[in-house]
């Protein structure tokens, strides 16, 4: 380091995968909107797909669960076979009451991607959907 750059600040961009494993550490510390927060920015820093499909789970994490089918219906519109986003919104769709919409994205997710983590999720909330009232 020459003398001239002794003492300079220099900034220091945060990575979003990075933002994303501090708003995890908070979320477990019960900081959930420091967290909400943090994956926010992480998603309009990176603008991908998947950085918005992070933003979705984490509003459903927090019982946003409107906003959170708002967003993923941006991701859709976007690209419709991204990973898991009809899974996510199965699961909005679940808790804001609307079943019916629920099960076609679950059946959507199966077409998608049959044999994956998200497939087999969502044939557990198939099953749970489709299960006769007891």
């Amino acid at each position: 380091m020459s003398r001239n750059e002794q003492g300079m600040v220099y900034a220091f961009r945060l990575s979003a995968s990075r933002m994303r494993q501090s708003a995890a550490k908070m979320r477990r510390h019960g900081q959930t909107l420091d967290a909400l927060a943090l994956v926010r920015r992480a998603a309009e820093q990176e603008d991908t797909p998947a950085a918005w499909l992070a933003l979705a789970e984490e509003l459903r994490l927090t019982g946003n669960w409107e906003a959170a089918a708002q967003l993923l219906a941006r991701v859709m519109s976007r690209e419709p076979e991204h990973g898991a986003v009809w899974l996510e919104m199965a699961r909005c769709l679940e808790a804001l009451d609307q079943t019916e919409t629920a099960l076609d994205c679950a059946y959507h997710q199966l077409r998608v991607a049959p044999w994956s983590p998200e497939g087999d999720a969502a044939r557990s909330l198939i099953a749970r959907l489709e299960a006769p009232e007891r």
